[in-house]
């Protein structure tokens, strides 16, 4: 936490700051949304931003004293008034928070990692993916575990199981594929599975394959029919009604 962001414009030649966020401020492990100021007309000088800007990104990491400048990656960066624009930018790390209760849980996450154990996947990943190597799948659920007893994925090779035993069968978890867990009957509330990143944007495609496919969701909107959902949902969810599931 303390980690910030600030979105400027270019003015004269010099940044003029319209927008700032500190990491873990509003949601733990988010920067969460940030409000870009607008110019003000009852002043004379520039003092915030005005249709048609580009807004720019700088990060500053508290603790290891950089400043880096990200790039837009989806969405714009184009303001203009009384709008919400939804926009990913390179290079800022993120944690999923992904809530779990007992019994079954399916779940995917928005990080760009692959995390393998032994040689690399040979199946469809998303674009530019990121691959990591872990010693066991146990290493990627290690902020679960002692809860969990069943993980269970499926790709084009089939389903694979992963039951912390010799016999399982499972070599990796990826973004853009979804995942079922099983968690153990506990007292403890809602527990968190969280996995840490680059965010995959939410435009990001899927491919597709003949027969059954097992897909994660990217992105944080959630679209619900009639009542709003009153489950805890990870990643500062944006909540948007449809009149058909289907739309």
């Amino acid at each position: 936490m303390g980690d910030e962001v600030a979105f400027y414009t270019k003015e004269a030649s010099e940044h003029l700051i319209v927008g700032h966020g500190l990491y873990g401020k509003t949601n733990s492990g988010e920067y969460g949304p940030i409000d870009i100021y607008g110019d003000s007309l009852l002043t004379p000088e520039k003092d915030g931003a005005s249709t048609g800007d580009i807004l720019n990104v700088k990060v500053l990491l508290k603790d290891r004293c950089i400043e880096y400048f990200p790039e837009l990656i989806s969405g714009s960066n184009v303001w203009s008034v009384d709008t919400q624009e939804i926009s990913d930018w390179g290079n800022i790390p993120i944690k999923n928070k992904i809530p779990l209760h007992s019994g079954w849980n399916l779940v995917s996450f928005g990080v760009n990692k692959c995390f393998y154990v032994g040689k690399k996947p040979d199946v469809f990943m998303i674009q530019n993916i990121e691959y990591e190597a872990v010693n066991s799948i146990n290493d990627i659920l290690k902020s679960i575990e002692g809860y969990y007893t069943y993980v269970r994925g499926f790709d084009s090779t089939g389903a694979k199981t992963y039951n912390q035993t010799p016999y399982s069968d499972m070599s990796y978890m990826a973004a853009g594929y979804g995942y079922w867990i099983r968690i153990k009957d506990h007292n403890d509330g809602t527990i968190y599975l969280e996995v840490e990143g680059r965010k995959v944007p939410e435009d990001t495609h899927i491919s597709l394959l003949p027969g059954w496919n097992l897909v994660g969701y990217l992105g944080n909107r959630v679209y619900y029919k009639g009542i709003k959902p009153q489950v805890p949902i990870c990643c500062n969810p944006i909540y948007m009604p449809v009149e058909n599931i289907s739309n």
